[in-house]
């Protein structure tokens, strides 16, 4: 049996979303418009393992 463990860091997380909200039934709707995400670096470091 062999293991080990790892650090993550993620930098500079962007997440963006553009909601419509309408009532046209008498009833509350959220619909999605737009959705989109950056992510500025990921640094991994592993230890242990063989």
């Amino acid at each position: 049996h062999d293991g080990g463990s790892f650090d993550l860091a993620v930098y500079n997380i962007k997440i963006q979303t553009l909601l419509k909200l309408g009532d046209d039934t008498g009833r509350l709707s959220i619909t999605t418009n737009f959705c989109g995400d950056d992510v500025g670096g990921v640094h991994i470091r592993f230890h242990g393992g063989a």
